[in-house]
């Protein structure tokens, strides 16, 4: 739990991505700290689907840099309904 809490941090240092995008993966640590409860191999594999889905999110929030973007507020709004959503989810039910 403390590498994924310590690679969160790193993520929101990176000012490469947007503070938009930053907060809402911040809002999906959460649910990566209850997936690496449950399943240690993400800490060992880039392709787990957590890393893999907090990639395209940060990729796809560099691709709408400008703050007025309505693609980029589709994107913010659609990633906080996935994270209220796993929020919400039992523990078992936590991976993607």
């Amino acid at each position: 739990a403390a590498l994924v809490t310590r690679l969160f941090a790193a993520i929101q240092a990176d000012t490469l991505v947007s503070a938009p995008v930053r907060a809402v993966l911040a809002r999906l640590q959460v649910a990566a700290l209850r997936v690496a409860l449950q399943d240690s191999s993400i800490l060992d594999a880039p392709a787990h689907p957590v890393w893999q889905l907090m990639n395209r999110i940060a990729a796809t929030g560099r691709s709408y840099p400008a703050a007025g973007d309505k693609r980029l507020a589709a994107l913010l709004a659609f990633c906080d309904a996935l994270a209220e959503e796993v929020s919400r989810a039992p523990v078992g039910d936590a991976t993607p």
